[in-house]
């Protein structure tokens, strides 16, 4: 799509869009039919004044009347404007922020937290600020200067045609010094996105970076983007008071020439004193807006950079959304027949193929990058297969609808997310008809009714930004809770318990074995001792199952699994 579209399909994407645009071509054409009769009554009453003996009553009321219409207009202006401009970027941000949560989880991976959130405000800011001020007026500016132009052809062809001489010169130098500017906005908004995600990788980390002493390194890193940041502004300043002073400049030249004529033809009688103030007043009505007008571009084209870079997001292609709404009935659960599966060319899983029945508890275990979280990350939904077939509850996954799928899944993982909102939030997870009994008895059923209790507001205590006022064992107890509570068929625990110290790995253990009574089971652990009573134990390497049994048989057989859980200590 071509930048200046940008603009068009952003003001005209929704109802109460279109209806405040529409109320602005009247309220230019208003405006500018007012400057024009402001003008011709300022004429008429010079003139008459100076006759002496005539009315001047009917141009004093029709001078006040044009006057409360401009004040009323300017309001209404202001009202239209500010409203379209409000709603118009809350719109986008809405539509921006939802595109994010339906982008599939492989597109996310590939941005950086930073920049996405340097589009939802940096961006958007400037295209507020753009439609604030300069959107109306760089429409609003020329329509004015053509309405003075046609009333001054209509006082003196020839003085307009002399003032006219300048404004080639004016518009040619505009085009010319303002050519580079979308350009140079863009790279500064890229510049503050990158600038923004090494403020966020500074935050996030700060303890591997004190951990290292990375203090400096880290704070001469940020200085320089920093600088290369006000570098790219000095060049949109710079380019900008340029464009400035010489429309200014120019902008004065129209009045010096006729000025003069007009002064002469007034004094030897030719134009009478109105008609002369008049057609001065509108000679400053046509030059200064032209005058004004590169800045006004200069604001549009920075816009057009921020929009392209926020529709980049909104165009990308979303998560899919077809399917169906499919009955889970079948033995098997899960089965995976010859599935390939690759990131960026480099094979993960080849011709993997295995099954879970239904109710049956089934780890997975292997080396590092063996593909033991890409089973999860396909099983989900988060990423699509590449070859075989993958059956979840007896269809095949291209025939689910996602959130219809996912709705049958609940997941714990290592690195457990909390929102910075209430334990009972975290663990409702937004479905506020859940009614607290069934949420203690989840907490209860997963071990953490006790430390919740213990908390300055039990259940409505918050847990901070990403649970950072819990311990690892609480976040883990909690996610527990909440998948107890969503009551899906299949359980998906990711290294549950991984991360935790013996004593919180024991209480989470308990509350796993709780949260896995009744249902289909798949975990994945590096701690082998927590997966000696699983059903079945599945062996990955290299993206294949090369062992396959219980905890009992594989050590009897002395193969890569005995030597994983040798290695691990437990042995």
């Amino acid at each position: 799509m071509q930048n200046q579209n940008l603009l068009k399909r952003m003001l005209f994407s929704e109802k109460k869009l279109r209806r405040l645009a529409a109320l602005l071509p009247f309220i230019l054409l208003a405006e500018t039919s007012l400057t024009i009769a402001l003008a011709h009554l300022f004429r008429e009453g010079i003139d008459k004044s100076m006759l002496g003996g005539v009315d001047f009553m009917p141009v004093a009321i029709g001078l006040l009347v044009v006057i409360v219409a401009n004040l009323v207009l300017g309001y209404c202006r202001s009202r239209v404007v500010g409203s379209l401009s409000e709603n118009a970027t809350a719109d986008l941000r809405a539509k921006t922020t939802e595109r994010f949560a339906y982008l599939p989880i492989g597109s996310l991976e590939k941005m950086h937290s930073g920049d996405s959130l340097s589009k939802l405000t940096n961006d958007l800011q400037a295209v507020k600020g753009f439609l604030d001020t300069d959107g109306y007026f760089l429409i609003s500016r020329p329509l004015l200067a053509l309405a003075a132009l046609t009333y001054m052809l209509f006082l003196s062809w020839q003085l307009t045609l002399v003032c006219l001489i300048f404004v080639p010169l004016l518009m040619f130098s505009t085009a010319k010094i303002s050519a580079p500017l979308q350009a140079y906005s863009k790279s500064l908004q890229e510049e503050l996105g990158r600038l923004n995600q090494s403020s966020q990788d500074i935050l996030s980390g700060m303890e591997v970076v004190k951990a290292f002493n990375l203090e400096e390194k880290l704070s001469a890193d940020f200085a320089h983007q920093v600088g290369e940041t006000v570098e790219k502004g000095k060049q949109i300043a710079v380019r900008r008071a340029f464009l400035s002073a010489v429309s200014l400049s120019l902008s004065f030249l129209p009045f010096i020439v006729p000025m003069g004529i007009g002064s002469l033809l007034t004094a030897r009688g030719v134009f009478t004193a109105g008609r002369m103030l008049a057609f001065v007043n509108l000679l400053n009505n046509l030059t200064f807006p032209l005058g004004r007008l590169p800045n006004h571009w200069a604001s549009y084209k920075a816009a057009l950079g921020s929009l392209e870079r926020v529709y980049e997001i909104v165009d990308m292609e979303p998560e899919r959304e077809t399917g169906k709404h499919l009955i889970t009935r079948s033995a098997q659960v899960v089965e995976f027949s010859q599935v390939d599966f690759a990131y960026n060319s480099e094979p993960v899983l080849e011709d993997l193929s295995f099954s879970v029945a239904r109710g049956e508890r089934v780890a997975i275990v292997g080396p590092s990058g063996s593909g033991k979280s890409t089973i999860f990350k396909l099983i989900t939904g988060f990423y699509e297969h590449q070859g075989g077939e993958i059956f979840l509850f007896g269809q095949p996954i291209g025939d689910w609808n996602l959130q219809a799928l996912r709705s049958h899944l609940a997941v714990v993982s290592q690195d457990t997310f909390l929102f910075p909102a209430t334990v009972r939030e975290n663990i409702a997870l937004g479905r506020d008809d859940i009614p607290l009994e069934a949420i203690v008895a989840a907490a209860q059923k997963a071990n953490a009714h006790e430390f919740i209790l213990s908390l300055p507001q039990g259940y409505d205590t918050l847990v901070g930004e990403r649970g950072s006022r819990l311990s690892g064992g609480q976040r883990q107890r909690l996610a527990i809770a909440r998948a107890i509570l969503y009551n899906a068929e299949l359980l998906l625990l990711d290294e549950a318990t991984s991360a935790l110290d013996t004593e919180a790995e024991y209480m989470v253990q308990q509350a796993l074995e709780a949260a896995m009574e009744g249902k289909t089971s798949i975990i994945i652990a590096h701690r082998l001792s927590t997966i000696q009573n699983a059903d079945r134990i599945l062996v990955l390497d290299q993206g294949r199952v090369v062992e396959e049994g219980t905890h009992q048989e594989l050590l009897r057989w002395g193969g890569l699994y005995a030597k994983l859980y040798e290695t691990s200590g437990v042995a």
